[in-house]
């Protein structure tokens, strides 16, 4: 499986899932070399690799020499305006998906990847820094203390 965006929030939780669900190998793409290392060593990716390296075909040739079954397409554009444009609703298997993931949550074997900024006056960093994918996981702005 191959996961394009892998260290965003979309992204690790796909890769989660799709080892929970036996992939055999999971590659992701990000923009750069840290987040690369989280996915490998946090996460449980095969592989990662910064798309700013070299072109992605050729990295991904590289760590997927026999090519890839599946590809979570996170980047966007035409492609992706179309396929959302395309998507069914699945409602009816909320129960199913939660029957399968709620286990896995509560033992930890899949967290929640995040990012935590602290306070509202943080709104407009945390949301350039997501536009500039200075996150891993899902951006997160705490605005007031846990009661």
């Amino acid at each position: 499986m191959f996961i394009s965006g892998a260290a965003g929030g979309v992204g690790t939780a796909a890769g989660q899932i799709a080892r929970i669900l036996g992939a055999k190998r999971i590659i992701g793409s990000t923009g750069s070399a840290a987040k690369a290392k989280h996915l490998t060593e946090e996460l449980g990716f095969d592989a990662a690799f910064d798309h700013h390296q070299r072109p992605v075909a050729e990295l991904l040739a590289q760590v997927a020499p026999d090519g890839v079954d599946v590809c979570v397409e996170n980047v966007g554009g035409e492609h992706l305006e179309a396929a959302i444009g395309a998507v069914r609703d699945h409602g009816h298997l909320q129960g199913e998906l939660e029957a399968l993931l709620v286990p896995h949550i509560q033992s930890g074997h899949l967290v929640a990847d995040q990012m935590v900024v602290t306070g509202f006056d943080q709104v407009v960093e945390a949301f350039l820094g997501l536009l500039h994918g200075r996150n891993t996981g899902k951006m997160l702005v705490q605005v007031a203390d846990q009661y």
